[in-house]
C-alpha cells in the first residue's frame, strides 16, 4: 500500500485507510471533517499524502497547507495560505463574507476581526467553491498553527454538514490545539504492531544484521519514522548493551542530533535561518552571491531536507529536523538568525517586527517603535488579537518607563474592551502604574479601570467619578473625531443608565454639549432612543431606522451591541437579532467576550418582550456561564437576577422572586446601582400582581416612576406602565391612574413603538369606564403586530374581558378565551388561573390548562414558527441555527417544545401539523 506520489509505504495502516475512505465518501456527498492524531514520527503526514491521492483520483480537488513551527506569530498565516488558491472565488461572496475575508486574509482595513464572522465567512466561500464540486482542505502539523487559524479551522470543521466540503488536519497528540476538542472528529494513529514493524524495517533494510535488527525493533516501539532512521544513526558498538542503559530519551527524538552536527558550519546556519523563517524560499535568504543549493547540499544528501529546484524552495523532511535544528543552535545564533530574517522581509512588516523582536534581548525603543507601528496596522486591519501581542511585546522593550506605561495602558484598554479579560487588565494596569504611575491617569488607562470597576466589582459611582474626571482633563474632550472620548462617552452613558439617578447625567450632558452638533451619532442615538427613551426616544427614530436598515451587513460587534441598546426601550430589538447571534457566537469563538455577553443580554430583553420566554432562559444559561468564567458581575445580575427572575415570577414562582428581588435591593444599595433597585421593584410589583396584592404592587411601582410623572433619564419606566395604572385602579387610585395616562400622552409615548402605543391605550381604557373604555380597549387590541408581544396583549385582552364580564356583555368569553390561551401557552400560570376563574363566572365551562380556540398566530411564536418552517424543508438543528444566527442547542430545544404544541412526536410529521395549523385562518 504505497501513495501514488511514491511516499513511504503505508504498512499497518488498513484500518486508517478504511477511516480515510468513509471520510472521503461523506465529504463527497454531504462534506465531514477529520483530525487525525498521534505521537511525532506515527506517520501522520503520510497518511494526509495518501488521503490527498486518493481525493484527487476520487474527482475532489485538494488544496493544502503545511505550518512552520517557528513562525506562528502571524494571525491566520496558515488561514491565508490554506485558502489562497481559492481567493479567485471571492468576488461572487456577499459584501459582509466578501469584506469578512478581505479584512482578515488581505490586509484591507476593516474593523476588529472576530473569529466567528471570519469563520462564516469561510463557509461561506467553500459552499460558493463546493458548488463547482466536492473540495478538501488539509492543514499538516495543526500543532504549530497559529492560534487564531486553529480556532477559524475548528469552527469551520463542526458546521460542514450539506457543504460538500471537508476539513482534514493532523496535529500532534497532546499539543493542546483547539483541533483536539472533543467536539471534532478524531482519528489517532496507533503504533505499528511487531509484526508490522518488522515488516516495514525489513522492506527499507533488508540486509540488517540480526542484532541491529532487534535493537531498531526495540528501541523504535512502532513508531515508523524511528524505524526508518535509526538504522542510519544506531551506534553498531553499544549494540548487545541492556536498553536499560541507553538515553532516556523516547529514540525518535534524536535521531537527526548526529547528521546535523555533521554538517559543515555554513549548512547549519542556513537551516537555521529556513526553520525560524518559515517558509521554505530558498531565495528570500540568499545573501550576495551565495549559491542556495550550495548551502543547501550536504543536508539534502544526509536526508534532512527536501530541494525542489524549479520551485526555488526547501522544505524539511520531517518536522523534528526543523526541531532539532533549532535546538542544537546556541542563543546568539539565533539572535543572528532572526536579524538576518528581519532584514530580508521589507514587504512583510508584520513578520519582520516579529523578528526584529526576537532577535532583541534587550530594551530597544525602536524596534518598540516599529511593533507599535503593525500593532496599530494589524488594528486597523480587524486582527486586533494580533495586534494585542504586538503591543504587549512592544512593552516589554520599551526602555523608558513612561512609554512603557503607555503602551501597558492600551493593551488593558484592548483586554477590558475587546478580549474581555477583565483580570489580565487589571493587572496590565497595576503593573503599568508600577512602571510610571503617571501614564494611568490618561482616558485610556482610565477607561480601562472604569470597565474594570463596572462590570466586574459593579462600583457604580466610583468608577462613574474617575471616568467624568478623566475626560474633563483629556486634551481631545472638545474633538469630536477622538476615538478614545467617543468610548468614554459611551461608557459614561452606560454608567449614568446603571446608576440610576438623574443627577448622573449631568457630567454625560455637560461633555456632549462641549462637542455641539459634531457629538458622534452613535453616542448621541443611544443617549436619546436608550438613555432618555420616554422623552427624546420618538425624535431618534429617524435616525435607529436608517442605522438598522444596514444592520445585517454589519461587521463591526461593537457597533452592533450598542445599536441593539438603541432598541431596547424602542422595542427595535428583532431587526438586530442575527446581527446579535454572530456577536454572541463571536464570543464563543475567541472574539470579544464582553460584548458577546452584551449582546445575549439584548437578546434575552426582546424574549422576554416577545414571549419567547423559554430561550430566554436558554440564553441566559449561556450568558451567566460566560460571566462566571470571565468575571463579568454586571451582566450576571442583569440575566440571573433579573431577566430569569422575570420570567420565572411571570409562571409563578413567587418565592423564587421575593428572594431574588430582596437580594438585589440590598445588593443596589451597597454599590450605588440605582437601576438594579429599579430592577428588584420590578420583580416586587410583578409578583404582587400574580398574588393579586395590588397594594402593595403599587407601592413598589411607583417607586420605579411616580404616578403621573414620567422623569426625563428614567427610560425603565417604560417597562412598567401597565403595571401601575392596573395596581392603581385596583386600589381605588383612579386620579393617580389618569395622570400617568395623561403623562403618557404629553410625552407621546404612543410614538416610540407599536407596543407602547398597544399599552399606552390599554392603560387609557383601564382608566376610563363604559363606552369610552370598550372603544379604547378595541383600539388597543388592534395595534398592528400586536401579537409580537403576547404577555402584554393577552393582559390587556384579560383586562378588557373582565371590563365586559361587568357589563354582562357575551363578547367578554372569546376575549377571555384567547387570554387564557396565550397565558397558557407562555406558561404564565397566575394569570391563565385569574382569565379561567373569570371565564368560568362568565359561563363557560373551561380549565385554565385547556386551550379552547386557538389561531396559528398563537400556537407558535414567530420565531418557533421560521424554525418549524425550516425544519419542515428538511434543513438539520446546525443548518437552521446558521440561518437564522442561533446555537443548534436553542433550535432543539425550541423543537422540542413545540412538537406537543402542534400534537406530533416526529419531525416527519411537521409539514402536515403546520398546513394543518394554517387552514383555520384560511376558512376565516
Amino acid at each position: 500500500m504505497t501513495s501514488a506520489s511514491g511516499a513511504t509505504p503505508l504498512v499497518g495502516r488498513d484500518t486508517s485507510l478504511a477511516v480515510i475512505a468513509t471520510f472521503l465518501e461523506e465529504v463527497a456527498t454531504s462534506g465531514a471533517h477529520l483530525v487525525v492524531s498521534g505521537d511525532p514520527g506515527i506517520g501522520k503526514t503520510s497518511l494526509l499524502q495518501a488521503s490527498r491521492d486518493r481525493a484527487t483520483t476520487a474527482g475532489i480537488r485538494v488544496f493544502a497547507a503545511d505550518a512552520a513551527q517557528f513562525d506562528t506569530r502571524s494571525s491566520f498565516g496558515a488561514l491565508r495560505e490554506l485558502l489562497e488558491p481559492l481567493w479567485g472565488y471571492v468576488a461572487h461572496l456577499d459584501a459582509v463574507h466578501g469584506g469578512t475575508l478581505e479584512t482578515g486574509l488581505a490586509g484591507a482595513l476593516g474593523p476588529p476581526l472576530r473569529r466567528g464572522a471570519l469563520g462564516h465567512a469561510v463557509l461561506a466561500l467553500l459552499r460558493q467553491v463546493a458548488a463547482d464540486g466536492p473540495v478538501l482542505l488539509v492543514l499538516d502539523d495543526a500543532q504549530w498553527v497559529d492560534p487564531d487559524t486553529c480556532d477559524v479551522v475548528a469552527f469551520v470543521a463542526r458546521r460542514l454538514v450539506g457543504l460538500r466540503a471537508g476539513l482534514l488536519s493532523a496535529t500532534r497528540f497532546g499539543s493542546g490545539s483547539p483541533l483536539e476538542d472533543e467536539s471534532l472528529r478524531h482519528h489517532r494513529l496507533a503504533p505499528l504492531g511487531e509484526e508490522e514493524s518488522a515488516i516495514l524495517l525489513d522492506s527499507a533494510f533488508p540486509r540488517l544484521p540480526a542484532q541491529v535488527r532487534e535493537r531498531v525493533l526495540l528501541e523504535a516501539d512502532g513508531n515508523p519514522l524511528a524505524l526508518l532512521e535509526l538504522p542510519h544513526v544506531l551506534d553498531t558498538s553499544s549494540i548487545g548493551r541492556s536498553p536499560a542503559k541507553e538515553p532516556s530519551a523516547p529514540a525518535v527524538l534524536r535521531l537527526f542530533g548526529p547528521r546535523i552536527r555533521a554538517l559543515p558550519d555554513r549548512t547549519r546556519e542556513f537551516l537555521l535561518l529556513h526553520a525560524l523563517e518559515g517558509s521554505g524560499d530558498l531565495g528570500l535568504l540568499a545573501k550576495g552571491a551565495e549559491e542556495p543549493l550550495g548551502l543547501s547540499a550536504p543536508a539534502e544528501n544526509a536526508g534532512l531536507v527536501l530541494v525542489d529546484e524549479a520551485a526555488g524552495r526547501l522544505r524539511f523532511r520531517h518536522p523534528l529536523v526543523t526541531t532539532t535544528v533549532v535546538e542544537l543552535a546556541t542563543e546568539e545564533e539565533r539572535l543572528r538568525a532572526h536579524a538576518r530574517i528581519a532584514q530580508a522581509l521589507q514587504r512583510s512588516p508584520e513578520r519582520r517586527a516579529w523578528h526584529l523582536a526576537a532577535a532583541t534581548s534587550e530594551p530597544d525603543e525602536t524596534v518598540a517603535t516599529e511593533l507599535e507601528l503593525q500593532f496599530r496596522d494589524s488594528s486597523a486591519r480587524g486582527d486586533v488579537a494580533g495586534g494585542l501581542r504586538l503591543l504587549q511585546r512592544a512593552a516589554e522593550l520599551s526602555p523608558e518607563p513612561s512609554e512603557r506605561a503607555r503602551r501597558q495602558v492600551m493593551g488593558a484598554f484592548i483586554e477590558a474592551d475587546v478580549t474581555g479579560d477583565l483580570r489580565s487588565a487589571a493587572r496590565t494596569l497595576l503593573d503599568a502604574d508600577d512602571v510610571a504611575s503617571t501614564g494611568t491617569q490618561s482616558l485610556p488607562a482610565t477607561l480601562a479601570a472604569t470597565y474594570v470597576l463596572l462590570n466586574s466589582e459593579c462600583e457604580v459611582d466610583t468608577a462613574h467619578r474617575l471616568l467624568r474626571e478623566a475626560i474633563n482633563r483629556h486634551p481631545g474632550r472638545d474633538d469630536p473625531t477622538d476615538g478614545v472620548l467617543e468610548h468614554a462617552l459611551h461608557s459614561l452613558l452606560m454608567m449614568s443608565w446603571f446608576g440610576g439617578r438623574p443627577a448622573q447625567w449631568s457630567p454625560f450632558l455637560e461633555a456632549v454639549e462641549r462637542l455641539g452638533p459634531g457629538c458622534p451619532p452613535l453616542v448621541d442615538l443611544v443617549h436619546r432612543a436608550f438613555g432618555d427613551a420616554s422623552h427624546q426616544g420618538a425624535s431618534a427614530l429617524p435616525l435607529l431606522t436608517e442605522v438598522l436598515r444596514h444592520v445585517d451587513a454589519e461587521r463591526d460587534p461593537l457597533r452592533i451591541t450598542r445599536i441593539a441598546l438603541a432598541c431596547v426601550y424602542t422595542d427595535r430589538m428583532g431587526e438586530c437579532r442575527q446581527a446579535l447571534r454572530r456577536v454572541v457566537d463571536s464570543g464563543y469563538d475567541g472574539g470579544a467576550v464582553a460584548l458577546s455577553i452584551n449582546a445575549l443580554v439584548s437578546s434575552c430583553v426582546d424574549d422576554w418582550l416577545t414571549g419567547q420566554w423559554d430561550e430566554a432562559l436558554e440564553l441566559v444559561a449561556e450568558g451567566v456561564r460566560l460571566c462566571e468564567q470571565h468575571g463579568y458581575r454586571r451582566y450576571s445580575v442583569i440575566l440571573a437576577g433579573y431577566i430569569d427572575q422575570l420570567v420565572r415570577v411571570a409562571r409563578g414562582d413567587q418565592e423564587g422572586g421575593l428572594r431574588a428581588a430582596e437580594e438585589m435591593a440590598e445588593w443596589a444599595e451597597e454599590r450605588g446601582a440605582g437601576l438594579t433597585r429599579s430592577f428588584a421593584e420590578h420583580l416586587f410589583t410583578l409578583r404582587s400582581i400574580s398574588l393579586g396584592d395590588y397594594e402593595t404592587a403599587y407601592g413598589h411601582v411607583t417607586r420605579i416612576a411616580p404616578a403621573g410623572e414620567l422623569a426625563a433619564y428614567n427610560p425603565h419606566a417604560l417597562w412598567v406602565l401597565f403595571d401601575l395604572v392596573e395596581s392603581a385602579m385596583a386600589t381605588g387610585r383612579a386620579g393617580a391612574a389618569r395622570q400617568h395616562v395623561a403623562a403618557m400622552r404629553e410625552h407621546r409615548i404612543d410614538r416610540i413603538s407599536p407596543r407602547l402605543r398597544m399599552v399606552a391605550d390599554g392603560c387609557a381604557a383601564l382608566a376610563s369606564t363604559g363606552e369610552e373604555a370598550s372603544n379604547l380597549f378595541e383600539r388597543a387590541l388592534a395595534t398592528p403586530d400586536g401579537r409580537r408581544w403576547p404577555f402584554d396583549r393577552a393582559r390587556i385582552q384579560l383586562a378588557y374581558g373582565e371590563h365586559l364580564h361587568r357589563c354582562n356583555d357575551p363578547a367578554a368569553r372569546a376575549w377571555l378565551t384567547e387570554a387564557t390561551t396565550t397565558f397558557g401557552r407562555l406558561g404564565a400560570r397566575p394569570w391563565e388561573a385569574r382569565a379561567a376563574k373569570v371565564l368560568r363566572a362568565s359561563g363557560t365551562s373551561v380549565s385554565p390548562r385547556v386551550v379552547t380556540s386557538q389561531s396559528g398566530a398563537d400556537v407558535l411564536s414567530p420565531r418557533e414558527r421560521e424554525i418549524a418552517d425550516l425544519a419542515a424543508q428538511g434543513l438539520s438543528n446546525r443548518e437552521i441555527g446558521e440561518r437564522l444566527y442561533l446555537s443548534h442547542r436553542s433550535v432543539g430545544a425550541a423543537l422540542y417544545r413545540m412538537f406537543p404544541k402542534l400534537g406530533i412526536t416526529t419531525r416527519a410529521a411537521l409539514a402536515a401539523a403546520l398546513e394543518r395549523l394554517d387552514q383555520p385562518d384560511a376558512d376565516g
